[in-house]
């Protein structure tokens, strides 16, 4: 019997290799790369880079596995297998990467759309800037009317004023201008309700109306004052809260006394500095903000312009007119002045009178109307020529109508004043010096205007004295008050009145002569008759000045009791 033979062998399955397995996974992952780095090749360079080096390992990795299907090394299963978890968490992180770098772009677009709808938006600067053009013409016009009709440069001042005032929703404003001659910041136009930001002097009633006056005829230094450094630096400044600001001044505790948000613009001509609007908000009411300085930049240009136009023309019509002028308010000034000063039994006197070209402000005068008193007078007239002439008259009619009654000697300067006020531009206020001589007391009684002073030297001990007292020159408020001082004379004794032309002349280095220089010349020559001291005065005077001539009129009137 045959027996079958079985066939034990068994027939192998065919099992894919680890090699194989990671060389589709490759082809996968190089396909994925490839095709990213061309989908991106937009994207930030970073990642294109990081994209090629991937499709490069992948093409590394292809190479491998066809290696590994005909080569068998031991543990090659496992070695794959890693490499195969190790491609999969690279191409993990490389999609998560991708994850972040797409959101960090979205949100890079977001904001982008965000800025593009904002600039597209008009912001509260833009808008009222646009409203400020027809403001530029309006000044152009009014500077026009004030060439046309020679009206005063203060109209157009306080125009200007009262828009910055109204453009800016400030309380109030002023507009200071700096002057040809001296370093200071003079107000100009004032408006509305602005707290002083400098010291207040002492004798200045807390008062809303005697506040709102020293304000508005007020003179400031350069070197040293809030406004001097706001010229200086050519550059608004904004100032959130002045309460809690080093350069302002607080003066008291009344609400026209507290200062809230303040703005300086400076008005820039040229590359220089020729003044300043400042404005004020009370604290009631929300500061000033950098919008509002943009605004006030563009309307102190505009009115810059505006006023630049009217001077330069106003210069060049003063050039043409200016010699007949001249010549006429030189005649008036000297028909106005005594053509000679007569000694009394108890006085002599003597006065130094230089006349300025073109200037015409200065009038002294000796007026006895009455035999009980005797009246010295030196006036200082603000404005030049025929104007100033004119104001000139007034005072000297006034003075021999008031002096010729038996008002005291403080109540002619509160007449004269009233009589004043209203009936000249405010440009054309007048210092005005008042000496009366009271023969049976022997005692001169002394009141003043503006910024005159007396000199007194008291022959008994030798020693000069000054008696001045601030108060408002004639012609700017009739409510200004005046008070008088009296003093006791004897034999030597000398007074003497004198105009700011005297101490505030200049020599060729720019220097000014002084209230020192005369006091000390004045001490020197006290025993001198008095013809003798003025013409010593003269002849100081003009050795100091050289060849400069004199910018405005000199007077100095030697009273001395005999």
């Amino acid at each position: 019997m045959t027996i079958p033979v079985i066939d034990d062998r068994i027939t192998p399955m065919k099992v894919v290799s680890a090699a194989t397995i990671f060389l589709a996974i490759s082809v996968i992952c190089c396909l994925f790369f490839i095709i990213r780095a061309i989908k991106n090749r937009k994207s930030t360079q970073v990642m294109r880079v990081y994209n090629i080096i991937l499709a490069i390992l992948m093409l590394l990795s292809i190479a491998a596995a066809g290696y590994f299907r005909y080569i068998s090394f031991p543990f090659s299963s496992l070695a794959l297998g890693i490499l195969c978890f190790i491609l999969l968490a690279v191409v993990a992180a490389n999609d998560m990467m991708y994850r972040q770098e797409y959101a960090a772009l979205k949100t890079e677009i977001a904001l982008l759309q965000e800025e593009l709808i904002n600039a597209q938006r008009p912001d509260e600067t833009a808008i009222r800037a646009k409203e400020l053009l027809p403001v530029g013409n309006t000044f152009l016009i009014k500077a026009a009317e004030a060439i046309r009709h020679r009206t005063d440069i203060a109209g157009i001042l306080g125009f200007i004023n009262k828009i910055m005032i109204e453009r800016l929703f400030a309380d109030g404003g002023v507009i200071l201008t700096i002057g040809e001659v001296e370093d200071v910041l003079s107000v100009k136009a004032y408006g509305g309700s602005y707290p002083p930001p400098y010291k207040l002097p002492d004798d200045v009633p807390h008062r809303q109306e005697q506040v709102a006056t020293n304000f508005r005829y007020a003179e400031f230094p350069l070197n040293n004052s809030f406004f001097g450094e706001a010229a200086h630096s050519a550059k608004p400044i904004l100032i959130a809260n002045a309460q809690e600001d080093d350069r302002i001044v607080i003066n008291g505790e009344e609400p026209f006394l507290l200062p809230g948000s303040l703005l300086t613009l400076p008005m820039v001509y040229r590359d220089t500095v020729v003044g300043l609007i400042s404005l004020s908000r009370s604290t009631e009411h929300a500061p000033f903000t950098d919008s509002d300085v943009q605004i006030g930049e563009i309307l102190a240009s505009y009115a810059t312009a505006a006023l630049r136009l009217i001077y330069d023309l106003q210069e060049e019509t003063e050039l043409n007119t200016i010699e007949n002028e001249t010549d006429i308010a030189s005649r008036i000034q000297k028909v106005l002045l005594p053509k000679k000063l007569i000694d009394t039994a108890d006085l002599s006197f003597s006065v130094l009178f230089n006349q300025a070209k073109g200037v015409c402000s200065d009038y002294y005068d000796i007026i006895q109307n009455q035999k009980d008193r005797l009246f010295c007078i030196t006036a200082d007239v603000a404005g030049k020529s025929i104007h100033a002439c004119i104001v000139m008259v007034m005072i000297r009619s006034l003075l021999y109508l008031i002096t010729n009654t038996a008002q005291n000697t403080q109540s002619i300067l509160d007449i004269l004043n009233k009589g004043i006020t209203g009936k000249i531009s405010i440009d054309h206020y007048a210092s005005i010096s008042l000496l009366a001589y009271i023969p049976v007391e022997k005692s001169i009684e002394y009141v003043n205007a503006g910024t005159q002073s007396l000199l007194l030297w008291k022959a008994s001990t030798k020693k000069l004295v000054r008696l001045e007292q601030k108060s408002d020159p004639i012609g700017v408020d009739s409510k200004s008050v005046y008070t008088c001082k009296k003093i006791q004379v004897e034999k030597g004794d000398i007074a003497v009145l004198f105009t700011d032309g005297v101490v505030e002349t200049l020599n060729e280095r720019g220097e000014s002569f002084g209230l020192k220089a005369l006091a000390e010349l004045l001490a020197a020559n006290a025993t001198s008759p008095a013809k003798a001291i003025t013409e010593k005065i003269n002849k100081q005077i003009k050795t100091f000045i050289g060849k400069t001539s004199p910018h405005d009129d000199q007077t100095v009137m030697i009273i001395k009791v005999k």
